[in-house]
């Protein structure tokens, strides 16, 4: 399986901004300098801080940013523990395999573990690019759905598209006045996304509250609550996903 490591454009912005910021920072102190570049007379406080601080950037951009250590093509993605593509892995796993990766003992062998379940899942489906996907997905779901104190892919908006990819149609309602008894307590949903998905909905039960908003097609309902900066799943018409019990009680 192959994948590029694409650079960072806005690393790259960045990196050019700062450079330019410095070059412009020394140029007064050498402009006001009495004597000529050619008498070697800048200061050395000038010199070593505008030389020193040119290395610090061409070793952080060159040498320690792995987005730009290379942009080669890799025989895998990152699979350290450490990154969303394998973490994420959670989501894909039954509950067997779960508890066979739980229960090894180093980070080689739980990527070890991974990489040949992606193999095998290939060869079963004759597809090479199942892997691909997934990685995108989760690359997607860390972009778009990320928050201060969660990753993207911990989101149920990123776990929904991790499992289901991009939905084939996103309603956004103003949900302001529809206040839902969630885990004892009234709760009100500020704002509310549906996405459908253009095959047959699932089997289960769809509340009163959202059956306008059933069309026969798979969705799933996100909410963000009062004070909340994040989209909670509420319903789905699909079995065995997370619903929030208030809703059949109204």
């Amino acid at each position: 399986m192959k994948y590029t490591k694409w650079i960072s454009v806005n690393k790259s912005l960045t990196y050019i901004i700062l450079s330019i910021t410095l070059i412009i920072s020394v140029l007064p102190a050498i402009s006001n300098s009495k004597t000529s570049i050619s008498d070697s007379h800048i200061p050395d406080s000038v010199v070593l801080t505008f030389w020193g601080s040119f290395a610090l950037i061409l070793g952080k951009v060159f040498i320690y940013d792995p987005y730009f250590a290379s942009t080669e093509d890799e025989s895998e993605p990152n699979l350290s523990e450490n990154s969303s593509s394998y973490n994420a892995m959670i989501y894909i796993l039954d509950a067997d395999q779960l508890a066979a990766y739980h229960n090894l003992n180093s980070e080689q062998e739980r990527v070890q573990f991974i990489e040949h379940f992606w193999n095998n899942l290939s060869e079963k489906y004759e597809q090479t690019e199942l892997y691909n996907e997934f990685i995108s997905r989760v690359a997607y779901s860390d972009s778009a759905f990320a928050l201060p104190y969660r990753a993207g892919w911990q989101t149920d908006r990123g776990r929904i598209n991790i499992l289901h990819g991009n939905p084939d149609e996103i309603s956004y309602l103003n949900f302001a006045d529809s206040p839902y008894l969630n885990s004892g307590s009234n709760t009100t949903y500020v704002d509310m996304e549906i996405w459908y998905y253009d095959i047959a909905k699932g089997s289960n039960k769809i509340p009163v509250t959202l059956q306008q908003y059933d069309t026969g097609r798979k969705f799933f309902v996100f909410c963000k609550m009062q004070g909340n900066n994040d989209f909670d799943q509420i319903f789905s018409s699909e079995v065995g996903e997370n619903i929030d019990p208030g809703l059949y009680a109204h």
